[in-house]
């Protein structure tokens, strides 16, 4: 990696620390000879390029803060390092709604869900084929294909796939408040949130495409990312 980031960023590297990683990347922070220090992330099965096109889409459209993206390739990233603290407290929340509430009011380009490209989320493809559905959306293109990936490995028994395709059969009626796409990270858990000073300085490995903003709010619920 070392031979990489030096004829990538014309200087040379000085110090090299893991830092924690996700899913699908190792992470770590290099020190340069001319005083940067910036986050390399490597993986050989899944293509970071991706995720650099997601930060640029963010950093184009939106006052989303994220890290800037210095060079990107499908197994090598380099990112900004962003200085933080990890203290989270009830200022750090309150920024982090006004920020993501912002984002969720960046409009749909078609007035449909979805996105103009296919996205990740970890090691998983996102289909974002445009739909006028929220729910026909949110059945197509993410239960049912991530139920057929635990199908496929295991990890549900039938009585809880069984459940999963009754859920997904029914999303029309449960599903019935008619919303309006908004761009949506679509990854807010703790680890994708850097704080200092008591707001937040960045927001990492996004996923995003036009979706009911609800279902950002359910995320964060699920990982218990914020407080009430």
């Amino acid at each position: 990696m070392n031979a990489s980031v030096e004829e990538l960023l014309g200087a040379g590297v000085l110090h090299v620390a893991p830092l924690h990683g996700g899913m699908v990347a190792s992470v770590s922070l290099v020190e340069l000879a001319d005083g940067r220090r910036v986050v390399a992330k490597q993986s050989a099965n899944t293509p970071l390029s991706e995720e650099a096109a997601m930060l640029r889409y963010l950093a184009e459209n939106t006052a989303l803060p994220v890290p800037a993206v210095l060079e990107s390739a499908d197994e090598l990233l380099l990112l900004e390092y962003v200085e933080n603290d990890g203290l989270l407290g009830p200022s750090v929340e309150e920024h982090a709604a006004e920020l993501l509430a912002e984002l969720h009011s960046v409009s749909s380009p078609t007035g449909q869900f979805g996105f103009e490209t296919d996205t990740l989320i970890g090691p998983f493809v996102q289909v974002n084929s445009w739909s006028s559905s929220w729910p026909g959306f949110y059945r197509e293109r993410r239960l049912l294909p991530m139920l057929e990936v635990c199908r496929e490995r295991g990890r549900l028994d039938a009585s809880a796939l069984g459940s999963v395709e009754a859920v997904a059969a029914d999303l029309e009626e449960l599903l019935d408040h008619a919303p309006v796409p908004g761009l949506v990270h679509g990854d807010v858990w703790g680890g994708n949130v850097l704080v200092r000073d008591g707001r937040v300085v960045a927001f990492l490995d996004p996923a995003i495409y036009f979706a009911d903003p609800e279902v950002e709010l359910a995320f964060i619920d699920l990982f218990s990312t914020f407080g009430e």
